[in-house]
């Protein structure tokens, strides 16, 4: 499978930015090419892909412990409303509610 390196280098690298173009200059596939294949094997999109690893990383942090302000930042988002909209789309509560939940 051509896309097991590329997968590899999102889970070591989701928390830094990363694009399609970037991607696709590191793995040698055109821009289009990649985000189709992308798509096509694992049926959503490598920007959705990006972001389902980052809010794992930020709930597995809140879940051991680490403040809700700190666990955006560890996981790649810029801002903590950008977190807190993707966190509530994605488990349908806020953080801080999720934490309190699960912790």
């Amino acid at each position: 499978n051509r896309l097991s390196p590329v997968l590899a280098y999102i889970h070591e690298h989701c928390t830094e930015p990363l694009t399609v173009e970037k991607l696709s200059a590191t793995f040698s596939f055109s821009p289009s090419h990649l985000a189709h294949s992308f798509k096509k094997q694992l049926g959503i999109s490598i920007y959705q892909y990006i972001l389902l690893r980052r809010l794992q990383i930020g709930r597995e942090a809140m879940l051991q412990g680490t403040p809700v302000r700190e666990a955006y930042q560890r996981c790649g988002f810029g801002d903590y409303a950008g977190f807190y909209r993707a966190f509530l789309k994605e488990y349908g509560m806020s953080p801080q509610q999720y934490k309190k939940k699960y912790q």
